[in-house]
C-alpha cells in the first residue's frame, strides 16, 4: 500500500491458485514519461538497520521497477527505502547473488520520506 500511495497507482492482489506467489507485479501506475503505465515489485524487510533483499532470477523481467521498503511494525510504519529500474539492475546489478540480485540501500536511488493520511491509503485500498 506504502507504494501504490507514492506512486498514485493500483495494488495488484491477485495471487495464483494454492498461494503459490504472484505474476510478479504488487503495483501498477501511471508511466512517469510518456503514456501507459509502470509496474512494480515490491520487496519488503523488518531490517531497519541495514535493509535488503534479493530479486529471483526469475522475476527480473516481470517488472519495471523494484522497490525495497523496510518495516518493524507493518500496519503503522513503512519506510520505502529506494527504487532501482529493471534494466539498472540488470545491467550493472547491485550484487549478484546464486539466486538472483541484492537489492540493497546503498545502490538504489532513495525516496523522499512521505507520511500520508489514513484517507490517503484507503483511497488505494479501495480504488
Amino acid at each position: 500500500m506504502a507504494v501504490a500511495t507514492w506512486q498514485e497507482g493500483a495494488i495488484d492482489v491477485r495471487i495464483y491458485p494454492d498461494y503459490c506467489g504472484d505474476d510478479g507485479v504488487d503495483v501498477v501506475a501511471p508511466a512517469t514519461w510518456g503514456d501507459g503505465t509502470d509496474t512494480f515489485q515490491v520487496k519488503a524487510t523488518r531490517k531497519m538497520r541495514s535493509p535488503e533483499q534479493w530479486v529471483a532470477e526469475d522475476e527480473i523481467d516481470k517488472a519495471d521497477y523494484f522497490v525495497l521498503c523496510a518495516t518493524n511494525a507493518p500496519s503503522r510504519y513503512v519506510e520505502i527505502v529506494g527504487y532501482v529500474p529493471q534494466p539498472v539492475l540488470r545491467s550493472i546489478g547491485t550484487g549478484y547473488l546464486r539466486n538472483g540480485y541484492l537489492l540493497s540501500a546503498e545502490y538504489l536511488s532513495p525516496v523522499k520520506p512521505e507520511h500520508y493520511s489514513p484517507s490517503d491509503v484507503r483511497e488505494v485500498m479501495y480504488s
